[in-house]
């Protein structure tokens, strides 16, 4: 059972890595970027394709900074438009999301990749653990660190948390609200393209892991209720247990669904509040 939820926490690392820009602009431009798996995808595909480590993190990061440029670009031009529900940039983002499976799979081929950063596990506790679970963890920690720093402690933070409360008043005050939320999701595709450089030396990577990325890191968003990057972490790092417990012990036809009944049976619960637009750490 300790190594599925080593394994677990592993895979939920990443999910929260790509959660932590989906709540981040959930509180700042009150929608849901699901094109976050494509730049998982497109990042962790063209991480693969690099002859080295630190070319191929530079080139993901670029391939996930442009992916969430044009999403930015798409949401800004839907608000001048006239486009308030929440619901028409999502339903854009899920296009996006589509097209990149497509564009991936057109680049980069229909073989997954899988390169293992580590060749040999280690044994702790009489638990076999691979070091790249260690490396996971670092970059969420690191990630998560700096967004509390500047979200507590700077202007851009207090501006952030400023809009995400009232975007009009934020505006009133010289804040370029617009400018702000493009930035979220120009950083939301970077991370996700991390998440998916990290997946290429965690499990493998295929052009249609978009969707099942997507869905997870939502699951991982929603379950401790929109709150912040935080509780989107933990989130996460909860949904990737459950996963692999299902997939440890669960029938095989049921394994698969575990995570979704999980979340569903939280959300039932009704525990917590999704109103809530606070920006918090």
């Amino acid at each position: 059972m300790i190594e599925f939820v080593v394994q677990g926490l592993a895979l939920g690392a990443l999910y929260a890595l790509i959660a932590i820009p989906l709540s981040l602009v959930w509180l700042t431009a009150h929608t849901l970027d699901l094109a976050i798996g494509g730049y998982a995808v497109m990042g962790g595909m063209a991480f693969a394709t690099a002859s080295d480590r630190s070319t191929g993190l530079a080139l993901a990061l670029g391939v996930g900074a442009l992916c969430g440029l044009v999403s930015a670009a798409l949401f800004v031009t839907l608000r001048r438009l006239g486009a308030t529900d929440p619901m028409a940039p999502g339903l854009v983002s899920v296009g996006v999301l589509i097209a990149l499976g497509s564009l991936a799979q057109a680049i980069f081929g229909i073989d997954p990749a899988f390169q293992a950063n580590f060749e040999v596990p280690i044994e702790i506790g009489g638990v076999r653990i691979n070091p790249q679970v260690f490396l996971n963890f670092a970059a969420v920690a690191v990630i998560l660190g700096l967004i509390v720093v500047v979200l507590r402690y700077t202007g851009l933070g207090r501006a952030m948390r400023a809009s995400a409360a009232s975007p009009a008043d934020a505006s009133l005050v010289g804040i370029g609200v617009s400018r702000l939320q493009s930035l979220v999701f120009v950083l939301g595709g970077m991370l996700g393209a991390l998440a998916g450089a990290l997946l290429v030396m965690t499990s493998g990577l295929s052009f249609e892991f978009g969707l099942g990325l997507t869905l997870s890191a939502i699951g991982a968003v929603i379950l401790f209720g929109l709150r912040g990057p935080v509780t989107a972490v933990l989130g996460g790092l909860t949904i990737g247990v459950v996963e692999a417990l299902g997939s440890g012990y669960a029938p095989a036809g049921i394994g698969p669904a575990v995570p979704v009944l999980f979340v569903f049976i939280v959300l039932a619960s009704g525990v917590f509040d999704f109103d809530d637009r606070t920006v918090r750490p």
